[in-house]
């Protein structure tokens, strides 16, 4: 007779199949805090724990303040991390988005912004990671997918307008654009849990 067709493991099934089902119900309803102005937008009023979040915007245009801003509101006991691939950040920019600069840890990886994100999202104390990319590909996204959710925190990923259609990782995608009246404009291109993002209203953030 099989382990399985014994009685206790038969008897032991119910249980088995409810406390399975509750580690789901935890693991889908697990977030981390969003800006005010998503809170509407997102299932639960935050990011899904151990994900990626895409923000497609022209240069210059606010999507790295704004990802400073939501790494901001992360869990404050833990690291916020900023891979610098080009080697221009200035750290004042993230203590203007509430950030304690104690609490900051810079990256400038050179040629290795791969590695080293992924090795950020691994890590347990990092809150979240941020980072500009470009032409990053599917293999790539999904790397990052599986070390985000291994460590638990947040990646932001700061990419390029143009690559908004192109295959992504990302639980939540967001283009953000500027307004003639100075605000961001967070147009969902993907939110996880929502059908139809487009049928959502952007949200606007005044800056």
């Amino acid at each position: 007779m099989s382990a399985a067709s014994s009685p206790r493991v038969r008897e032991a099934l119910p249980a088995i199949v409810r406390a399975r089902a509750l580690l789901e119900e935890h693991a889908v309803r697990a977030i981390v805090p969003a800006i005010p102005e998503l809170e509407g937008l997102l299932p639960g009023g935050g990011f899904p724990a151990g994900s990626l979040v895409d923000l497609h915007a022209d240069e210059g245009a606010g999507a790295l303040a704004l990802a400073l801003a939501i790494a901001g509101r992360q869990e404050r006991s833990r690291t916020v991390v900023v891979v610098d691939g080009a080697g221009d950040f200035y750290p004042p920019a993230a203590a203007r988005e509430g950030i304690d600069l104690g609490r900051l840890v810079l990256v400038r990886p050179g040629k290795h912004v791969l590695a080293c994100l992924d090795e950020a999202l691994r890590t347990k104390s990092v809150a979240a990671v941020v980072a500009q990319v470009r032409r990053l590909a599917p293999s790539s996204g999904h790397r990052l997918r599986v070390a985000a959710e291994a460590g638990g925190g947040l990646g932001l990923l700061v990419r390029p307008e143009e690559e908004r259609t192109a295959v992504s990782a990302a639980a939540v995608r967001l283009q953000v654009e500027p307004d003639r009246e100075g605000c961001l404009v967070l147009t969902p291109l993907r939110v996880r849990g929502i059908l139809d993002p487009g049928a959502l209203v952007p949200p606007k953030i005044s800056r």
